[in-house]
């Protein structure tokens, strides 16, 4: 076992959002302080592109941080400058360098991901250009794709070795080359950007982690993946394969997702959440900074924050006089998002989404928003076109392929009659639905009838199971799929599906009275 003495622990706080920079740097340094278990005396540096507030200096002073003040790598993109890290670490005698970003709490002891013969990194919770995208990137630079495959962390796809670079295990011997090889090819991506694909050039914020899968397949760097619990992605579900509800992570990528009131945020799963109810207790004793003032309630990362916990008022509240012209791509995305749920301004909302995309908001989740909009003003032809467009770039998504669903007019006459508990008349009209279609209301309302009627119970399984893979509501899947499974028998599936829809919805009196029958 390597001795914490002889392991680095650094990152490098971005500039911008310096209220939330901060304050992540001092979690992320008390949380590994309080949690890393043996690691917690391994050298800790921040390095940071110019001097720091007096605060935050006393801060991680009195937690023994050494702070660092170094020449940013590349200015026009702020995350290449956490691998300035990697180039310090050869000034310390150890052997291993854990690099983080600011956005990352500690929850646990990861001695054991620790070692000296190879770069380890999580594989990415989604690709973001697919593998025509990567040939042609390798392509480009006159390299030959690897061969190996992993999977991505929130969605079905294999990908090449491209990683997240939030959690980055370097051992020494590897530190000058992979800097000096990652730091080139950032910065040919950078200069050549204009002659890169377009797939690639869309994708520019990320040229940094697309400079170290570059880096780490030309220099043959020795790499192993990194598990889901070494680098746990905070926003949206996992991937259900990597068993997400008996997950203990070690490392929680919170991506910004702090409170005003500055408690990390909550995510879809309770057991983590448990382990984010701990670390918010600690941190609540603790800290000595804050986030709360009146410049940052406005801000994209903030804004962003409340969609989340869907305070959409409060969003339109603080941005009254956002023009309807503005560059600022977030702001315009998250104030037209919040007019659509609050159901106000909505040709309004349109056009602040055409500014957010224009201005370069995250194309996907504009097409599948707008999409989803101009389906609820009726134009479905628009709905169809934008919802289409963001099947093309994720067609994994289950939001998306669920509005798209909604398209099949024949969705407002299967849900009309299953309301109207006419089962009869859906299995008459609707029998001969491919057990595979995509549309996730068709296969589930057509389920709901059979199961109703008693008929073809191990079709209903499938049905309901395909509904479920394709978007429709978690809840009723789980309800009446755990009734199917009660009613054939299976009583330990049964009982899974029926917890799992008593945690959505703890209060609801016929999953209690089916829960109780199972004794």
């Amino acid at each position: 076992m390597i001795k914490s003495e002889r392991i680095l622990i650094g990152c490098k706080p971005t500039e911008g959002n310096r209220d939330f920079s901060y304050l992540e740097t001092e979690y992320l340094f008390k949380t590994f302080s309080k949690f890393s278990g043996s690691l917690a005396n391994s050298i800790k540096l921040a390095c940071f592109n110019e001097q720091p507030d007096a605060e935050l200096v006393k801060i991680l002073t009195e937690i023994d941080v050494k702070i660092k003040i170094v020449e940013p790598v590349d200015v026009r993109n702020y995350a290449a400058t956490k691998y300035r890290v990697i180039d310090e670490a050869k000034n310390y005698d150890v052997d291993i360098v854990v690099m983080l970003d600011t956005d990352i709490v500690i929850t646990g002891d990861f001695s054991e991901y620790l070692d000296v013969s190879s770069i380890k990194a999580k594989p990415e919770d989604a690709d973001l250009i697919g593998l025509n995208g990567w040939k042609d990137l390798f392509e480009y630079f006159g390299l030959q794709l690897p061969k190996e495959r992993f999977k991505t962390s929130c969605t079905p796809e294999e990908i090449i070795p491209y990683f997240n670079s939030g959690v980055v295990i370097i051992p020494i011997k590897y530190a000058s080359s992979l800097f000096k090889t990652w730091k080139n090819f950032h910065q040919k991506l950078c200069d050549e950007r204009y002659q890169l694909p377009a797939s690639i050039l869309a994708r520019s914020r990320f040229f940094d982690q697309f400079a170290l899968s570059l880096a780490i397949s030309k220099m043959r760097f020795p790499f192993n993946p990194l598990p889901l619990r070494m680098n746990y992605p905070f926003s949206g579900p996992v991937n259900p394969s990597e068993n997400p509800e008996n997950l203990d992570p070690l490392l929680i990528h919170h991506h910004h997702c702090i409170t005003e009131e500055g408690e990390i945020m909550h995510c879809p799963y309770e057991n983590i959440n448990k382990k984010i109810d701990e670390i918010n207790s600690y941190l609540k004793q603790v800290r000595k900074l804050e986030i709360i003032n009146e410049e940052i309630s406005t801000s994209p990362v903030v804004i962003r924050n409340l969609t989340q916990v869907h305070r959409f008022n409060d969003i339109i509240k603080r941005l009254p006089n956002l023009p309807l012209d503005s560059k600022n791509a977030d702001l315009q995305y998250y104030l037209a998002l919040s007019f659509q749920h609050a159901g106000i301004n909505l040709e309004e909302a349109v056009i602040r989404y055409n500014h957010a995309l224009e201005n370069g908001f995250e194309p996907f989740m504009v097409y599948s928003d707008r999409g989803s909009l101009y389906f609820t003003l009726g134009d479905i032809e628009n709905a169809r076109k934008d919802l289409m467009m963001a099947y093309k770039i994720k067609p994994y998504d289950l939001e998306t392929k669920r509005r798209i669903s909604l398209l099949d007019e024949r969705v407002t006459k299967i849900k009309e009659l299953a309301d109207e508990c006419r089962f009869l008349d859906v299995i008459n009209m609707f029998s001969n639905l491919p057990l595979d279609s995509e549309n996730a209301y068709l296969q589930y309302y057509l389920a709901l009838s059979l199961h109703h009627a008693g008929k073809n119970l191990n079709e209903v399984l499938v049905r309901y199971n395909k509904a479920f893979e394709n978007g429709f509501d978690s809840f009723w899947i789980y309800f009446n799929r755990g009734s199917l499974y009660y009613t054939l028998g299976d009583i330990e599936n049964a009982r899974k599906d029926l917890m799992r829809a008593h945690k959505i919805k703890p209060d609801d009196t016929e999953v209690k009275r089916k829960l109780s029958l199972l004794g």
